[in-house]
């Protein structure tokens, strides 16, 4: 994603980590979030610089669609969630990006890390978010690109 007029303080304007990278399409970046409060918690970023849901083009919902798809077949087959959260706020960072976030009843373990949704059936909690080390990021989105589109 290269920098943009205007836009060089926005961080998804800039290149992003590769260890974060689960997908490239047309439109998105498909990307592991690195507080994964929940397992499998990614982000959809749009690669160019825009703010607002009304501005997406009828192709780049089409893509969003599809990626949503992509994702949560990814998710089913790697930790099998029990729901799934598609949110978009841009509160933090004023660039158009997706919060898709599986939810779980039960705790799940991944590696040595235990993840427990403890607000499950209602908006996720995210005010204990911490990015998580680089070795778990890195193993999280290798599991899931291996049931992602090639």
């Amino acid at each position: 994603m290269g920098q943009q007029p205007g836009v060089k303080d926005c961080p998804y304007c800039k290149s992003l980590p590769q260890h974060l990278i689960l997908i490239e399409y047309k439109f998105w970046t498909l990307v592991v979030e690195e507080g994964q409060i929940n397992l499998g918690w990614s982000l959809a970023i749009h690669k160019g610089h825009k703010e607002f849901f009304e501005q997406l083009e009828v192709e780049e919902l089409a893509e969003l669609k599809a990626i949503v798809s992509d994702w949560k077949s990814a998710l089913n087959k790697t930790f099998k969630p029990d729901w799934f959260n598609v949110m978009q706020c841009g509160n933090m960072v004023h660039h158009l990006h997706f919060h898709l976030a599986p939810r779980y009843k039960a705790p799940r373990i991944f590696g040595r890390t235990g993840f427990t949704d403890k607000t499950f059936g209602h908006m996720p909690d995210t005010s204990n978010w911490k990015a998580k080390d680089k070795d778990l990021l890195t193993a999280v989105r290798d599991e899931l690109k291996k049931n992602l589109p090639k």
